[in-house]
């Protein structure tokens, strides 16, 4: 028998609640910086940790947070292209060469995404276009994900 108002009863919800996204945590390994026309690049080579389950990581998705030259707080996020490459004359051929300013195998910008596995860890490297002056370059290993 259908209930008086002739709609159907809605079935109780027991879906479990949507599972948080997985925490990852992230330590710089090594930083440099390199200059190109004037434009500060920040290169982070960083270590990745996996949380509960498996994550899928951009540049993008990571940011860096430095001070400005006044004092101010800005963050950067990495780059989602390859990290600058220059042309360089081999000394053994006397031809130009690529010159990569940050190794193509680890370079997270060229390589697209990561998969950084339930409680494993990654290592890769991640570059940030600097567009302001900052009170040091130096200062820049701030990463976090966003």
């Amino acid at each position: 028998m259908v209930p008086s108002g002739g709609g159907q009863q809605a079935a109780p919800n027991n879906a479990a609640p949507a599972a948080a996204t997985p925490k990852i945590t992230i330590a710089v390994t090594n930083s440099w910086t390199d200059t190109v026309n004037g434009t500060l690049f920040i290169h982070d080579a960083i270590s990745i940790t996996g949380g509960n389950a498996d994550v899928q990581l951009r540049a993008t998705d990571l940011a860096l947070s430095m001070t400005l030259a006044g004092g101010a707080k800005k963050s950067y996020l990495g780059l989602g292209i390859p990290a600058p490459q220059y042309s360089k004359i081999s000394a053994l051929s006397s031809q130009p060469v690529a010159a990569y300013e940050v190794d193509p195998s680890q370079d997270l910008g060229r390589l697209g995404a990561i998969t950084v596995p339930a409680h494993g860890n990654v290592a890769t490297t991640v570059t940030f276009l600097i567009t302001d002056p900052v009170q040091s370059a130096n200062d820049n290993r701030a990463v976090t994900v966003r």
